[in-house]
């Protein structure tokens, strides 16, 4: 068989995607000979493995709409399939390969680089055409007689001793 064609049952499965059968439809008729179009019987009729993998179709099929009429009914299969796909799922930080501690350091960063290019747009707005930044200008420099820069500094040594403590911690994976 050559490589770049799709094996028939990877046909018939595709086929089996885009069918709009109603489990009614199933049960009456689980062989296909009236809801499976023309090309997907001629599979079926050619290939062994493809009248197998269409007897798995459907059986899977009516199982899970045997479990949705019946709340109380669980479909037949594997209780712990759940439990091995988030058991297979890959770490949440593997993706990035960094530790926790340099990925708290560059998130950080990132913020402290954002609050100043915040305000160095703040500071760059001419007063005259927006009475917002004259409004939050008195908000910064409300109550201090050294102004908005010694917010800006004692935010940012806060900010810097908050990523210390919180990165000097241990981290244990969950």
């Amino acid at each position: 068989m050559t490589e770049g064609l799709p094996s028939p049952q990877e046909r018939l499965e595709s086929i089996l995607a885009e069918v709009d059968v109603t489990p009614t439809q199933m049960r009456r008729d689980p062989s296909g000979r009236t809801w499976l179009p023309e090309s997907g019987r001629a599979l079926v009729e050619a290939h062994p493995e493809c009248g197998d993998a269409l007897r798995e179709y459907v059986d899977e099929e009516l199982s899970l709409w045997t479990a949705l009429e019946r709340p109380g009914a669980a479909p037949m299969g594997d209780a712990f399939f759940t439990a091995r796909v988030v058991e297979a799922l890959p770490e949440p930080n593997a993706a990035t390969r960094l530790s926790p501690r340099r990925r708290l350091a560059l998130l950080g960063l990132f913020h402290i680089v954002g609050v100043m290019l915040a305000m160095m747009v703040l500071m760059m707005v001419p007063e005259s055409t927006a009475q917002w930044a004259s409004s939050a200008h008195d908000v910064l420099s409300w109550g201090s007689e050294f102004g908005a820069g010694m917010w800006v500094i004692a935010s940012a040594v806060g900010t810097a001793l908050l990523l210390v403590v919180v990165g000097s911690r241990t981290h244990t994976p969950a």
